[in-house]
């Protein structure tokens, strides 16, 4: 039997495993050379790795190294061919650590390559010469082993590679519960997993069609989507991958992804099959995401708009309070520079009016603002607001009048701040929409006795808002229309406040309004009736005198200019004896030398903050009714950051920039 029969045999056979075939060609290539020892051997770097071997004693084992110098196969490899030596000790390799340390006389051997990559080699030897030299048809025999264990090789690891993603696959079916499924159209049968199954919500005893199973399909487009999936993959050979709705058997709708293909003979569709995956959880998420994705980029568009809008906002007033200040620097005339100052400080109000609307807006927004409720008299709260905006009117020619519909009494129990600046806020945005004509403000309590309701409304002349813009107006930096903003200025967020706090008060704001023919804004939120002897203090008919001149004061502030401002303000109070210091542990240090009656602390310097000076100062009295009067002096004004200043042991609280009359309500307790 020639060579490549015997080659052929041992190839072929499906009985025998690689090793075996392995074994088999080594030992027909000792009987073809007539050689003892047979190695198949992996080389990586400069290491030689027996990996299959036979050789007469068994003294070579498999998974022996040898550095590759030594070995004959370094020769081979740098030929890239099969390679033979027949008398190795009368051949230029006799100096060779192969010959010197085992004695191999004769040699042939060939590289094996895999995946177009060196591997290693195919080699046979023995410590017996050759009487002649191997032939051509040696060489050519041993390439063709190298050859084939070559590519044995390359297809054993490509089959572990599909067992290992199969294996792979079929874990992760069970774990994202994919289905399978078939239509099998010679036999006019249609086969389904039982995940496939427990999709649908059907147990083993359903018998799926075709028409049944394109029947799970949400009517309407799915079902439409998957039929055509299907006609595609019949007539046009079209693969399909779609998420579709079906209702289950229990009547649950679920997103499922369906993937199928067909499979044909002689041009025709034999059978089509495919996976089915329930996805509902993911494609609920993806589209929750979406929204989410959407409405982060809208609420950064809004932001961008709003810094935009603010910096704008903001240098109105910067510029009325800067202007007005640097006219006053070389005016001589007493008349001028209390006009100008007088604008100046009309500047700072509006400035500060815009910093509260975005501080407000900001805590209502993060649920940050509490309600502060106490007796108040609606009749005067409205009358305040009237007198507020008057000014504003007259300058504009319009008459503001409020109506107020009076039942039992006018004393109600809310926090009368909020529902002030609702009605503030009410008031100014129809002061700026309305060139003339009016603006009426009406006060109704409606309901019962015992649930009784505030109605609030305000109504102008102005220039109306179109049915299409009423929607958006109590968005957050929204005016209704662009053109109107552009027009009009402002922040954008008086509506938007008005809404928020409606929403605190547990009430409801409305909008009814004509385009050119003015609005009328309606807010209604639950009210309760309060006594006033019982509720409220009497009001005070004179301002208190306060008198510091007898008082020692400490200035506590990191900045000088504050320092400053606090000092000009208490010197109209006639305070003289004023200590400044520049940080919390200097503070400290003062009241151990000095004896102070208020000391007014910044909260956030150097050193050492106002937190702990106070509590340093609080503990050298040892008890809080004997030492100085602390009023902190802040830029935060939320109730955790009051609620911390009096934790910490101060008395009273300033948020800046400082308002006379608030100054003036935080010494009190130093009246004459």
């Amino acid at each position: 039997m020639s060579i490549l029969k015997r080659l052929h045999l041992i190839t072929t056979n499906q009985d025998t495993t690689f090793e075996e075939k392995v074994t088999a060609l080594l030992t027909l290539g000792l009987d073809v050379f007539e050689l003892d020892i047979a190695i198949v051997s992996e080389i990586q770097a400069d290491v030689y790795t027996v990996r299959h071997v036979i050789t007469p004693d068994n003294s070579l084992l498999v998974g022996t190294d040898f550095e590759l110098a030594n070995t004959y196969c370094w020769h081979t490899l740098q030929a890239d061919s099969a390679l033979s030596f027949h008398h190795a000790g009368t051949s230029e390799i006799a100096t060779h650590p192969c010959y010197a340390n085992f004695g191999l006389e004769s040699y042939i051997g060939a590289p094996i390559i895999v995946d177009g990559k060196r591997y290693g080699t195919v080699n046979f030897s023995a410590s017996s010469a050759k009487a002649q030299a191997f032939s051509q048809e040696h060489l050519d025999y041993v390439s063709l082993l190298g050859q084939w264990i070559g590519v044995e090789i390359s297809r054993q690891k490509a089959l572990k590679k599909i067992q290992h993603r199969s294996q792979a696959l079929a874990a992760m079916s069970r774990l994202a519960d994919i289905g399978s499924w078939e239509v099998d159209f010679k036999k006019n049968k249609v086969y389904w997993s039982q995940q496939t199954r427990l999709i649908h919500g059907v147990d083993d005893n359903f018998t799926p069609t075709l028409d049944n199973a394109i029947s799970f399909y949400k009517p309407g487009v799915h079902q439409g989507n998957i039929k055509q999936a299907i006609d595609d993959a019949i007539t046009s050979k079209t693969k399909w991958d779609i998420e579709s709705i079906i209702i289950d058997a229990n009547g649950n709708e679920k997103w499922v992804a369906s993937h199928g293909q067909g499979e044909y003979e002689n041009g025709e569709c034999v059978r089509v099959f495919g996976a089915i995956q329930d996805i509902d959880e993911q494609v609920k998420m993806r589209i929750a995401l979406e929204q989410k994705r959407e409405e982060a980029e809208q609420l950064l568009k809004t932001r961008s708009e709003f810094i935009a809008k603010i910096s704008h906002e903001l240098r109105t007033p910067l510029n009325g309070l800067v202007g007005m200040l640097q006219a006053c620097r070389k005016e001589t005339d007493i008349k001028e520079i209390k006009s100008n100052l007088s604008v100046a400080v009309n500047s700072a109000d509006m400035l500060i009016t815009l910093i509260n609307d975005v501080l407000d807006f900001s805590k209502l927004n993060s649920n940050n603002l509490k309600l502060d409720n106490t007796a108040f008299d609606l009749h005067q709260l409205v009358e305040q607001v009237v007198g507020l905006y008057s000014p504003a009117c007259r300058e504009k020619g319009l008459a503001i009048n409020f109506h107020i519909h009076k039942q039992g009494t006018n004393w109600l129990y809310s926090d009368p701040t909020r529902v002030k600046q609702i009605i503030a806020n009410l008031v100014s945005n129809a002061i700026k929409f309305t060139p003339t004509g009016s603006i009426d403000i009406y006060a109704d309590v409606l309901g019962s006795e015992t649930s009784p309701v505030l109605q609030l409304s305000v109504s102008d002349t102005g220039i109306g808002i179109a049915k299409t813009n009423q929607v958006h107006l109590f968005q957050p930096f929204s005016q209704g229309d662009a053109s109107v903003s552009r027009h009009f200025g402002g922040t954008g967020l008086g509506l938007s406040i008005v809404f928020e706090l409606c929403n605190l008060l547990q009430g409801e704001v409305q909008v009814e309004s004509e385009l050119g023919k003015g609005s009328t804004f309606i807010v209604t939120f639950p009210i309760e009736f309060a006594d006033e002897a019982n509720d409220v203090q009497e009001q005070k008919t004179e301002e208190q005198h306060i008198s510091l001149s007898e008082c020692k004061i400490l200035l506590v502030d990191d900045n000088q200019i504050n320092v400053l401002v606090m000092e000009k303000l208490l010197n109209q109070f006639g305070a003289t004896h004023i200590d400044k210091v520049y940080n919390g542990e200097q503070a400290v240090k003062s009241c151990q030398d000095k004896t102070f009656d208020i000391v007014f602390m910044d909260c956030v310097m150097p050193i050492m903050d106002g937190f702990e000076a106070t509590r340093s100062i609080r503990r050298l009295a040892k008890d809080k009714r004997q030492g100085p009067h602390i009023i902190a002096l802040t830029a935060n004004t939320s109730e955790s950051d009051k609620a911390a200043c009096y934790e910490a042991g101060m008395n009273n609280f300033l948020s800046k920039p400082i308002q006379l009359d608030a100054l003036r309500g935080a010494l009190e307790p130093f009246t004459q």
